[in-house]
């Protein structure tokens, strides 16, 4: 799935490279699972994200004895930033870049099986970060903090409208592609309140446009999680452990067909997530930071309109790369 990956060394920063043509799938059941939430800085990514769904629920309850509807997911998703203006270690730093993913998607419908795999959407990425707050020499300060504000236009690339030999159209769970071009805008921070206590979160909102007579409900995820360090190595790279514990949601709006909103879609979900990073400094030859990432969420309350399948757990794993 992946070509090799390469590096443009600069006299200030090297820009990494994530060769392949991977596509970002934009729909309520792909950013559920948030395979990467919105990092901090300047970074390149790769994710792997597992999310699935069964059981039908109504409102705020589950439907009993019925588990047969069901899908799954499993997403790759490749993120590169390119710094434009200064790096992780300044402020304010501008960044530009595009997130990429593929994915293979099953579902369970009726009793049917059904499967499909794939590259998706493109999405295209801005990113102005600065410092609240930066400790000085002579003044060590109990808080400061990191802000990114974000901006995002996912593009139409992947098929959206496949029908199949009996011109069926694919059911929406296993589209690789939404048809239509949608903006999204945000922010990400980081505190740090002690060496050894951080809060990391995020917010993005999606505006999203109508394709073949369909528009994808607009929707917002969030997070907030709780950071201990743990662990620290007192060698060269520095390398540290982050367990951490927060919460992930996201609202999502009806979907709406000819201008008419659909009873049976959107809702509301919020997941517990649990979580260790492992943070190394200083890398010589990839880049300032590494950081190894895990997560499993799990949801704790959801709602959704009419009846539609519930959200289930999810799964993330993954690498990132600040560069400097």
């Amino acid at each position: 799935m992946f070509n090799s990956c390469e590096s443009a060394h600069g006299m200030k920063y090297a820009i990494p490279f994530i060769c392949g043509a991977l596509m970002c799938v934009n729909d309520t059941h792909a950013q559920w699972h948030l395979a990467s939430s919105e990092a901090v800085g300047n970074y390149s990514s790769v994710f792997l994200g597992m999310a699935s769904r069964s059981g039908l629920r109504s409102g705020w309850e589950a439907i009993p004895d019925n588990a047969e509807d069901r899908s799954s997911e499993l997403m790759l998703l490749t993120t590169v930033l390119v710094p434009i203006a200064g790096d992780i270690t300044e402020s304010p730093t501008f960044a530009i870049g595009m997130e990429t993913s593929y994915a293979n998607k099953r579902l369970t419908e009726n009793g049917q099986d059904l499967a499909r795999s794939g590259i998706g959407d493109v999405a295209f990425l801005a990113k102005y970060g600065f410092t609240i707050y930066e400790e000085s020499e002579s003044e060590q300060s109990p808080f400061k903090a990191r802000v990114d504000l974000i901006g995002k236009m996912k593009v139409p690339t992947a098929e959206s409208d496949e029908t199949d030999a009996q011109g069926i159209h694919v059911p929406h769970h296993l589209k690789l592609g939404s048809g239509s071009t949608d903006y999204a805008f945000g922010f990400a921070f980081l505190t740090e309140t002690q060496k050894w206590f951080m809060i990391h979160g995020h917010a993005l909102y999606w505006l999203n446009t109508t394709a073949h007579e369909h528009k994808v409900g607009n929707n917002l995820s969030y997070e907030l999680a709780f950071m201990l360090a743990a662990l620290p190595i007192d060698a060269e790279p520095v390398g540290t452990f982050l367990p951490y514990v927060g919460l992930k949601g996201m609202h999502s709006a009806r979907d709406e067909m000819n201008g008419v909103k659909m009873k049976s879609s959107g809702g509301d979900v919020v997941a517990l997530s649990i979580g260790l990073q492992s943070l190394w400094n200083y890398v010589e030859g990839i880049g300032t930071f590494l950081l190894f990432d895990a997560s499993y969420q799990l949801p704790v309350m959801q709602r959704v309109n009419g009846v539609q399948m519930g959200y289930s757990s999810a799964f993330n794993a993954g690498v990132r790369v600040y560069v400097k």
